[in-house]
């Protein structure tokens, strides 16, 4: 049975190395659930971004690339953690390592397949299994291969064909090895393998196989730290300039602070890094003191480009940064903050913020351009509103002789107005009544508009089961009215309605509220309809 031959191989009736292939499984079960947990952290990504909002375009393609570099980066690490540890496995295990790969994924890709081929022809040869090795040799995709692996596999094809003592395959494989340079000058002389051949010194030519494919030192511990700290460098980057600070997104000092100190530091050091490795590798065709001075000029260019960006980033960031955040209130694993802007001493000025996270904080109120506030009417069609329709058509003119007269003397945005400051306290105060009384399971609290242009709050969703089918439902908080209380005090009427997004039930009232706007204390009033 060839081995190799990936249709006509039956793994049940091979004498498997038990601890080779216990040890092949373990690598397919660990790059499973690398890529398991990249697309987990890819969900958490695209749910939080689509959820909420988050980034701007360029800011979620920098969180895709962190990932990216994750996934491919952890991969790189185990790869590189079970080459060092191969040189510790005998030579039947490393065999049975490979042909267990091999045959479940790697014969899909021939580059991975010429790997795994290549190394197992050189363990079958040091095994002195020379029939199999030539097996391995004929299922390689050549046209794949290098010049130095050609050169490996006609030299392996020498040491075959001298046990075989086939003088013809000797003379052809001798001719393409001898024609084929050697940059790294790892191989044997050809007038020392032609030594070798001529006193049939099978020996003497495995044993150069070790010089030929040295093992080379692997650095898994170093690879995994470059892997975390460049996911985290652009993971960082894409918050810090694709944050949606449109819809009222900022992130927070400490975390930026840290951050940009460690990804900064971090990537001067892989600059200087990457600078002397470039001097030590570029190759220039000249003479000894051009090169020189080129170099020299190459690499003090990438030098100072290289600081001047991070100098840029590291004001960018840190000048965006706020000055101070004062914690008002923590409320059902909310904190409210008071964040203070300097702006290097211009147009100081504060903003209320709301966090669960020591990362990014939200705007407790965003101003849009098309928003408006109205009284919210009852529906004159509705039978149950009669007893107030005329009440509501006066309180409908008023309101209307009321916008007109401010439309001609002041065009100021509603949200900058007074009227608008004293609507969003009333309805903070609202909400946080509920939380206290815990009259919300899912609470949140979120402006938005209708179709009427008029703004109002989103306080809880969720989902609930109705007529067997289960449905998304909204709780939504409107102003309605300016209303006196039991006291002859002139209070703000609120309105908490309960929705059922899409339209496929009516928006049923739960119950309404007075605001005093110099006090905010809340009354219920305890009723359901207008």
């Amino acid at each position: 049975m060839n081995i190799y031959h990936v249709h006509d191989f039956k793994e049940d009736e091979y004498g498997w190395n038990e601890v080779g292939r216990r040890k092949a499984k373990k690598n397919s079960y660990i790059r499973w659930l690398i890529m398991i947990v990249s697309f987990v952290i890819l969900f958490i990504a695209a749910y939080l971004e689509f959820r909420y909002d988050l980034l701007e375009i360029n800011g979620f393609l920098c969180w895709l690339l962190a990932i990216l570099v994750f996934s491919w980066g952890l991969t790189i690490c185990y790869a590189s953690y079970v080459r060092k540890h191969a040189c510790k496995m005998s030579l039947e295990e490393r065999h049975d390592f490979n042909l267990y790969l091999y045959h479940h994924k790697y014969w899909k890709n021939p580059i991975l397949a010429n790997q795994a081929l290549l190394n197992n022809a050189i363990i079958l040869v040091k095994m002195k299994q020379y029939e199999q090795a030539a097996q391995a040799l004929d299922a390689m995709h050549i046209e794949k291969c290098k010049a130095k692996e050609m050169k490996l596999i006609y030299f392996l094809r020498i040491i075959i064909a001298s046990f075989e003592d086939n003088e013809e395959e000797i003379e052809k494989a001798k001719i393409r090895y001898t024609g084929i340079k050697d940059d790294t000058g790892n191989y044997p002389a050809s007038e020392l393998v032609e030594n070798w051949i001529q006193m049939n010194d099978l020996e003497q030519m495995t044993a150069c196989l070790e010089q030929i494919k040295p093992v080379k030192k692997e650095y898994p511990g170093l690879a995994f730290v470059v892997t975390i700290f460049l996911a985290y460098t652009f993971w960082f980057l894409g918050t810090a300039y694709g944050i949606n600070r449109g819809a009222g997104y900022e992130i927070r000092y400490v975390f930026s602070a840290i951050s940009l100190i460690v990804v900064n530091m971090g990537l001067f050091v892989m600059l200087i890094l990457g600078i002397i490795w470039l001097h030590r590798h570029m190759n220039i065709t000249a003479s000894v003191w051009i090169q020189k001075v080129v170099k020299f000029i190459i690499c003090t260019v990438i030098a100072i480009a290289g600081l001047i960006l991070l100098l840029i980033n590291f004001l960018y960031v840190f000048l965006g940064l706020d000055d101070k955040e004062t914690v008002m209130r923590k409320e059902n694993g909310y904190t409210y903050l008071e964040v203070s802007w300097s702006n290097m001493g211009y147009n100081a000025y504060t903003e209320e913020y709301v966090t669960n996270n020591p990362f990014i904080m939200k705007k407790i109120y965003v101003p849009t351009k098309d928003d408006t506030f109205t009284n919210e009417q009852p529906d004159a069609s509705n039978p149950d509103n009669t007893e107030n329709n005329d009440q509501t058509d006066n309180d409908a003119e008023s309101a209307d002789s009321d916008t007109e007269n401010s439309d001609s003397q002041d065009n100021t945005e509603p949200y900058e107005s007074d009227e608008w400051l004293r609507m969003r306290n009333g309805m903070q105060a609202v909400y946080n009544y509920l939380i206290e009384i815990n009259a919300l399971e899912n609470p949140e609290f979120t402006y938005s508009s209708n179709a009427k242009g008029e703004t109002y709050v989103i306080v809880s969703t969720g989902q609930e089961t109705k007529d067997g089918n289960q449905v998304s439902v909204e709780y939504g908080l409107y102003y309605n009215r300016e209303k006196a209380d039991d006291n002859g005090t002139y209070c703000d009427e609120y309105v908490l309605e309960k929705k059922y997004p899409g339209g496929t039930y009516d928006t049923q009232l739960v119950d309404f509220y007075l605001v005093n706007p110099d006090t905010l204390e809340v009354t219920d009033e305890h009723k359901t309809t207008w």
